[in-house]
């Protein structure tokens, strides 16, 4: 007769720690490392949604004020960049124990590595008329001033975004 116990693993639920509040482009993905050091836990970031099956439904979902932030962050102990940050004020109140960090910089800077980067025509040619088209412009482009190319719109979206996370 065997009479060692059998021991009960305890697997504990990864709760958002973390909240980036900074917009794409402003060190997002340094901070993402610097996080998951930190925290020797996965961070959330643009790269994921296209890294795990369903999240760009996911998302389109939390564009159309179904969010469920428990699949998204499940197994993530913090998120930065879009288009989390767009969502931080709820993401706070669903997880008011995380610490929100907003990352910046200098708005004709972040406007000029967007245009280059994120927010560049040949992208934006890439994912027109897909699913991956319509979660960006429903998550990203809506939130700051809807034209991601028209540079005082899109200035004005950032400054307003910091100072409201401020």
């Amino acid at each position: 007769m065997d009479h060692r116990r059998s021991q009960k693993v305890e697997v504990t639920k990864v709760q958002l720690q973390v909240i980036g509040a900074g917009f794409g482009r402003t060190g997002t993905a340094s901070l993402k490392l610097a996080l998951e050091m930190l925290l020797h836990a996965p961070c959330y970031h643009m790269s994921e949604v296209l890294g795990n099956a369903g999240h760009v439904d996911l998302w389109l979902d939390v564009a159309a004020g179904q969010a469920d932030w428990d699949a998204i962050f499940k197994n993530y102990a913090a998120t930065v960049d879009f288009p989390a940050s767009n969502y931080w004020r709820e993401l706070a109140d669903f997880y008011p124990e995380a610490k929100i960090v907003l990352s910046v910089r200098d708005a004709e800077k972040w406007f000029q590595s967007t245009q280059e980067t994120i927010f560049s025509q040949i992208l934006q040619d890439l994912y027109a008329d897909t699913k991956w088209g319509q979660m960006i412009k429903a998550t990203i482009d809506n939130h700051v001033g809807g034209d991601i190319n028209d540079r005082e719109r899109v200035i004005a979206a950032f400054n307003a975004h910091v100072a409201r996370v401020k």
